[in-house]
């Protein structure tokens, strides 16, 4: 750790940042949080938000007695019509997915592009007045690399680009005409070939990268850091588990979109009440976030809704007291190209848990990450017996002594947000020492 003369400061570019809630933000709140922990004050450009799916007020909290400074600036977008905070439901997924095809035609590379002229305003106002090491932006959205170009463009600054997902190989991107994809990826080559050091979750985002820009990047300057948990949340907010005599409590945290459905789950309970009926009887499934109706109405077309406990959007000490006190956790991938590049958050949040995890993906970069957990089961969506099956062992698994199985904490470490944003603030070690 750097001593507070020596301390140096990162201008962070994030569009989605606390009191938004949803996985989204997190990493972006851990990093900066625990930077500067190693040397690294922060100052954050983000929006003021007026509408979003989830408000989080915890979050904030934990910035507290770091030096961070937020900078707040308005979008240009349907929230300017909303004079005080709102807080809108989840859209039906059949709606959801026709809006965001539409804004895919006329937004590029998203409907956050008219935030840029205001952003990339406001940060080179921060940085002429204040100095700054490296400037850092997290997307989704893109435009916060597009704003992050820009500062570097007019500033010199060295530029860190993290990927939380793929741009161009994004499964939730969808392209009208090759025009669109050929736009998409001339700003992705844009902002790839002006960095200084390259940022993602997984294997697979990097691997793609570099293979579509080989001749600007290669494997060294493209560093994985995976998603991550926080250790703390789980000290200060967990409970000591009970375990119920009657009642196996099954947990999901999250939301539901595209291909990320409950169906295979929902297939493999209906399939367990009529081969194994007294196991079905003990299972209760509670959902913590928005589920949409038409996911709600399948389990009562199959009828298995009696299992379900929904609790809407919950903030998040709350959702770390559900997960330090659930019997087992479940989450569920789609399958199809692109997904494979997908790291879901909550994965890492259940590692930190210790508990059982069901994950029903394909070979994706999820399932290689929970492979090494003896305590976790992976089936493919496909295979309806082979889930049930697990549920099945795990609930036998549940009558017994010393239950749950923990997994190895060495394991366990790897992906703690602390060890994360210590590998980064090595980066940002190096990359300063040869900017100076």
């Amino acid at each position: 750790m750097l001593n507070d003369e020596f301390k140096r400061r990162v201008f962070v570019v994030a569009y989605y940042f606390p009191p938004m809630g949803l996985s989204g933000v997190q990493r972006t709140l851990k990093l900066v949080k625990y930077l500067h922990d190693f040397g690294w004050s922060s100052t954050v450009l983000t929006i003021t938000p007026k509408t979003y799916f989830a408000f989080d007020e915890s979050f904030l909290t934990e910035l507290a007695g770091r030096d961070a400074e937020i900078i707040r600036t308005n979008a240009i977008d349907p929230e300017k019509l909303f004079k005080s905070r709102k807080t809108v439901k989840l859209k039906k997924e059949w709606l959801r997915k026709i809006l965001n095809r539409i804004s895919q035609f006329f937004f590029i590379p998203d409907n956050k592009i008219f935030w840029k002229k205001t952003a990339v305003k406001a940060g080179l106002e921060e940085l002429a007045k204040n100095e700054h090491h490296i400037i850092f932006s997290t997307a989704p959205p893109y435009t916060d690399h597009l704003v992050a170009f820009e500062l570097k463009r007019v500033t010199g600054l060295p530029l860190v680009l993290d990927f939380r997902d793929s741009w161009l190989d994004n499964p939730y991107h969808f392209y009208w005409t090759p025009f669109h994809k050929t736009l998409h990826y001339h700003l992705e080559r844009k902002i790839v070939r002006s960095a200084n050091l390259i940022v993602t979750i997984n294997r697979a985002i990097k691997e793609k990268l570099v293979a579509r820009h080989r001749d600007v990047l290669n494997l060294a300057s493209v560093k994985v850091l995976s998603q991550g948990f926080d250790q703390e949340d789980f000290d200060k907010f967990g409970k000591p588990y009970k375990k119920s005599r009657t009642t196996m409590k099954w947990v999901y945290t999250g939301v539901f979109y595209e291909k990320n459905t409950p169906e295979p789950l929902y297939k493999a309970l209906a399939l367990l009440k009529n081969s194994h009926p007294q196991v079905y009887s003990a299972l209760e499934f509670h959902m913590i976030g928005y589920v949409q109706s038409e996911f709600v109405n399948k389990t009562k077309v199959l009828q298995i809704h009696d299992r379900f406990v929904y609790h809407d959007y919950q903030e998040h000490p709350v959702v770390i007291q559900w997960l330090s006190q659930a019997d087992a956790l479940w989450l569920s991938l789609g399958v199809g190209k692109g997904y494979e590049s997908i790291s879901t958050g909550k994965v890492y949040e259940y590692i930190g848990s210790g508990k059982p995890i069901l994950a029903i993906c394909p070979d994706n970069d999820v399932a290689k990450t929970l492979k090494p957990f003896s305590n976790s089961r992976i089936v493919n969506p496909g295979m309806t017996e082979e889930i049930r099956n697990v549920m099945v062992e795990l609930h036998s698994a549940w009558t017994r002594k010393g239950y749950p199985e923990k997994p190895d904490p060495q394991l366990q470490q790897l992906y703690e947000r602390k060890f994360i944003a210590s590998q980064l603030a090595k980066e940002f070690n190096m990359i300063a020492r040869i900017a100076d």
